[in-house]
């Protein structure tokens, strides 16, 4: 289920004007936590199917 836009831009906006954060920053850790976490996703992906491999034998 997706939160509703007006109510995630409301508690951003509170939580920016409480801690007066560069919002353009907040917005950069946002987009670089996302990005890191469909990498760490991808990876995990990746590693399952190496491990699903039959070339693949753990130690």
């Amino acid at each position: 289920c997706r939160v509703s836009e007006t109510t995630w831009e409301s508690a951003t906006t509170k939580f920016v004007s409480s801690r007066r954060v560069n919002w353009s920053r907040l917005k950069l850790e946002l987009v670089e936590k996302t990005t890191t976490k469909r990498r760490n996703v991808e990876t995990a992906n990746s590693f399952v199917e190496m491990t699903r491999s039959s070339s693949y034998t753990p130690h």
